[in-house]
């Protein structure tokens, strides 16, 4: 069986699923277009549902001081990876096949 992931250009949501999942579930990021696409190793269930929550205002942040890490961090990646020469970037475990 394949494993399961999440895609989304929302940048304030992948963050909250990257600070509940933890940062090494981030993927891959494509910057090549006009707003950066995030692939997260979250269950896309799961993300639904969290989505769900986030857009109703429902999902608890218990640390925004970590929330506000895990957000800043996953922006300077996507500034860095929109100066690189492919505007791409691949988790080592991505590479190595862990994600989709």
């Amino acid at each position: 069986m394949a494993n399961d992931s999440y895609q989304s250009d929302d940048l304030e949501f992948c963050a909250a699923l990257l600070y509940l999942y933890g940062e090494e579930s981030l993927l891959s990021l494509d910057a090549t277009g006009f707003r950066a696409v995030v692939t997260l190793d979250v269950p896309s269930e799961d993300a639904k549902i969290l989505r769900e929550q986030f857009d109703n205002d429902e999902l608890a942040i218990s640390s925004l001081k970590a929330y506000v890490k895990v957000y800043f961090t996953l922006m300077n990646r996507v500034r860095v990876t929109r100066k690189s020469e492919f505007r791409q970037w691949n988790s080592p475990s991505w590479i190595t096949g862990r994600g989709r």
